[in-house]
């Protein structure tokens, strides 16, 4: 009743289920933005009255402010979000939900971390070196998971702990997921055939956290995590995981800028690669079987 699902496909052919907002959250989020609105028309007014015909002048061009301008400088800087659908966690996506691809415009401010931004950066370095004449080709892989994680990576982190009974919810996000030996075979036909300059994203499917973490309970044998946690009520967890990893000079499970993450669709679109390179992917549990059994193997799950 509250939320719904639709599935669509993108123009190159990808199905995705979207989680369509319902009636109920839109009008909390109404709801929100308008009490937000009223309070700073009542806070103006509680001020602005007092000076008489030129304080009713304030009112107005308060009114209008919080009415037209504010919403759309809003919804500009926050991707179609006001600050309602934000509380209710609603995202506004194109109508087709289509992932991001190589052409899908990218600000460095909203960049989230100093790592991702110095692969931006590093990656604009490329592709100025290219235009120079440099006969650089760029990969962009998603999230490869497997065999052979032995740090292990973040996600591969979340893979050992769903695979030990130790992530019992989650919350609403998704990751675009690929094999790691077939990453590494996207980055050989790159270099064979990929174009001078280009750029090609080397991905496998786009899946949400909770599922994958189902499936990595199916395949061990444990009872699948259904609590579904708000990211905002990580916050405080993230920060005290941030901290003990400073006493203890070991990596935190939680930080805030992977909440920040988590409050989008790491969702992509590989189309160009297995068009243009030839690259293929297999299912992303195949995968997670792949790097289960490793992790089992090298003693990080028993």
């Amino acid at each position: 009743m509250l939320d719904t699902t639709r599935k669509v496909a993108t123009p190159e052919g990808i199905e995705l289920t979207l989680r369509l907002a319902g009636p109920v959250p839109r009008a909390m989020a109404w709801a929100v933005d308008l009490a937000i609105r009223a309070g700073i028309v009542f806070a103006v007014m509680s001020v602005a009255l007092q000076f008489g015909r030129a304080g009713w002048g304030v009112v107005l061009l308060t009114l209008f402010f919080v009415e037209w301008l504010l919403p759309a400088w809003l919804e500009a800087a926050w991707r179609g979000q006001t600050p309602g659908k934000r509380v209710m966690r609603l995202a506004v996506l194109n109508d087709d939900g289509t992932p991001g691809n190589e052409t899908t415009p990218v600000a460095r401010e909203r960049i989230i971390g100093h790592y991702k931004k110095s692969k931006y950066d590093a990656q604009q370095v490329a592709v100025a070196w290219a235009g120079r004449g440099l006969p650089v080709v760029i990969v962009n892989p998603s999230t490869p998971i497997g065999p052979r994680d032995v740090k292990p990576t973040p996600t591969g982190r979340i893979i050992v702990e769903g695979a030990c009974g130790r992530m019992p919810g989650f919350v609403d996000t998704g990751l675009n997921l690929a094999h790691v030996d077939d990453v590494a075979a996207g980055h050989l036909a790159a270099l064979r055939r990929g174009g001078i300059g280009e750029r090609y994203i080397l991905g496998g499917e786009n899946v949400r956290l909770g599922a994958m973490l189902a499936d990595i309970a199916d395949i061990v044998g444990r009872r699948r995590p259904t609590l579904r946690f708000p990211i905002a009520a990580l916050y405080p967890i993230a920060l005290g995981a941030e901290w003990f990893a400073r006493l203890t000079g070991k990596e935190p499970f939680a930080t805030r800028d992977g909440l920040r993450m988590a409050r989008h669709y790491m969702f992509f679109n590989d189309a160009k690669a297995r068009r243009e390179l030839g690259y293929t992917s297999r299912p992303y549990r195949e995968a997670i079987a792949d790097a289960i059994a490793w992790f089992k193997q090298a003693g990080y799950v028993r």
